[in-house]
């Protein structure tokens, strides 16, 4: 293997074999099967211009029936054979590609890629099985009982789980009570250490026949605790799970070709993660399932009577997983959105950094805000020379909360975390709309898009795009609909937009 490819995939006596995928230095990315180190068979081929090939390989040469994609669109079908650096001849039908019409607001990771794309390297359900497979041991539980898709095959041993954490996190505080007192570490880190498993050596009720939602939020605590505690059999799967994640996808061959693969690899962490928790609270919902938990006094009440616990909660293994797994992964996962959005978001930032030197009025002059929202705070005479000169000194000062509750979209790391930053950002434009329009004030979208622009390109968020497309891949289905799918896809037509805009009015 040359030094600085990225290779994912099965290894046999030091050599490739089986399903996976090579990242080049010159940025070629491959994709198929495997034979004695060389791709052999179907498989995947696609260039850092866009360029893709989708046929026969022949050691790890295009030989055999295949379709090419040009960087144009055109498409060229046949027979091909040769090596890409030597030269490729090829006996085929060449087709002129069709202009698309009009764009995407959000392009994902497998956007204009060939439908096979992502289904020829190993499976993201299928890598790092020995690690949840060591957990699953830890826990009791036998290899054929081991969850699948959130179904067991049979039904694990809760008890037996519980009985083997609680030895675990003993012998655990008894390591570390013997390095406590021989020094060999810093006191204070082993005292938290030691009392973070004392927490954990409580056994919580595992047989529930109904999940309440002051039990759920102890399940939410413990899980806290036990996924931060590498004494912990879950806090020692998630630690190797976060290890491996980071080697595979950051350094040398970090590539936009990767993203897709580190999403689904994500995903499928959650769900066998989630599996496990499932085997210390069975009373937790499947992963296809979604359940809405009331509080005990809500359950308790009887029918025809009232009572308010806030809707509930919706249970899923995203909502008690993605807060534990993301802040882990994040600076890797990251860095893979902003070179998959790197040519948008250097659109976007040029728009934003000229618009930014533009004052406040003059600004959502040009977006088309309406008067009402800044009219009042002018002279009587709008027109007046003193009125116009004011105009170039008022800068940042309208929508300031707004705008500063929308820089927070950085600083978060799970897509709903993100999304009720942006929902806070909209109650914070009504509430000055409030104040400036009316108390009654309702907001139209003609008046709203503009405004919320206004605040986008004020918030200045380096990398907009990046952030859209992690919170679109990663967010919970059911997030997408309602008041926050709408917010959501106002930011998302924001971005849109500016990136669209002339330059030619404030160059």
């Amino acid at each position: 293997m040359v030094t600085g490819e990225k290779y994912l995939g099965m290894w046999k006596d030091d050599m490739r074999q089986g399903p996976g995928l090579i990242v080049t230095l010159d940025g070629i990315y491959y994709e198929g099967t495997f034979t004695a180190d060389k791709l052999n068979g179907s498989g995947l081929m696609i260039f850092d211009d866009g360029t893709t090939y989708e046929g026969d390989f022949v050691d790890a040469g295009i030989g055999g029936k295949g379709q090419m994609t040009l960087s144009t669109g055109d498409v060229i079908c046949g027979s091909f054979s040769g090596e890409w650096s030597k030269g490729i001849k090829i006996n085929g039908v060449f087709n002129k590609a069709v202009a698309p019409i009009g764009g995407s607001p959000q392009k994902s990771p497998t956007h204009g890629l060939p439908s096979c794309f992502g289904t020829l390297s190993m499976s993201a359900d299928v890598k790092w099985e020995a690690i949840f497979e060591h957990c699953r041991e830890s826990l009791g539980i036998r290899v054929n009982s081991k969850p699948v898709s959130g179904k067991p095959v049979s039904k694990p041993d809760s008890k037996r789980a519980w009985e083997n954490i609680a030895v675990i996190t003993s012998q655990g505080r008894q390591q570390l009570q013997i390095a406590l007192g021989n020094g060999l570490d810093s006191p204070s880190k082993i005292k938290a250490q030691i009392e973070v498993l004392e927490k954990l050596a409580r056994i919580l009720p595992h047989n529930q026949s109904r999940l309440s939602l002051e039990f759920y939020q102890e399940i939410k605590a413990y899980m806290a605790l036990a996924f931060r505690s590498p004494a912990h059999p879950l806090g020692r799967c998630l630690e190797a799970l976060v290890d491996v994640y980071r080697t595979t996808y950051v350094g040398v061959g970090a590539h936009t070709r990767l993203l897709y693969h580190a999403v689904a690899e994500i995903n499928s962490y959650v769900v066998r993660l989630y599996d496990l928790v499932r085997i210390l609270f069975p009373v937790l919902p499947s992963t296809e399932d979604k359940v809405t938990v009331r509080s005990k006094k809500a359950q308790c009440t009887s029918e025809g009577e009232d009572y308010d616990d806030g809707d509930g909660e919706l249970v899923t293994a995203q909502g008690l997983l993605h807060a534990l797994v993301l802040p882990l992964v994040y600076p890797t996962l990251f860095t893979l959105y902003v070179l998959h959005s790197e040519t948008e978001d250097d659109l976007y930032w040029e728009r934003i950094s000229k618009w930014n030197k533009q004052s406040d009025i003059a600004l959502m002059t040009y977006l088309g805000v309406e008067e009402k929202f800044w009219f009042a705070d002018l002279d009587s005479n709008v027109f007046s020379p003193e009125s116009r000169s004011r105009l170039p000194t008022v800068y940042e000062q309208y929508f300031r909360a707004a705008v500063d509750t929308l820089q927070h979209l950085s600083t978060t790391f799970c897509p709903s975390e993100k999304l009720n930053v942006i929902y806070r950002a909209f109650q914070e434009l009504e509430k000055e709309s409030r104040v400036r329009v009316s108390e009654d004030y309702l907001w139209s979208m003609d008046d709203l898009f503009p405004v919320f622009q206004f605040v986008v390109v004020r918030a200045r968020i380096r990398h907009l795009g990046s952030e859209i497309h992690m919170i679109g891949d990663l967010m919970e289905r059911h997030l997408q609909f309602g008041e926050m799918g709408i917010m959501f896809t106002t930011l998302q037509a924001c971005y849109f937009q500016i990136q669209h805009e002339k330059l030619s009015h404030y160059s």
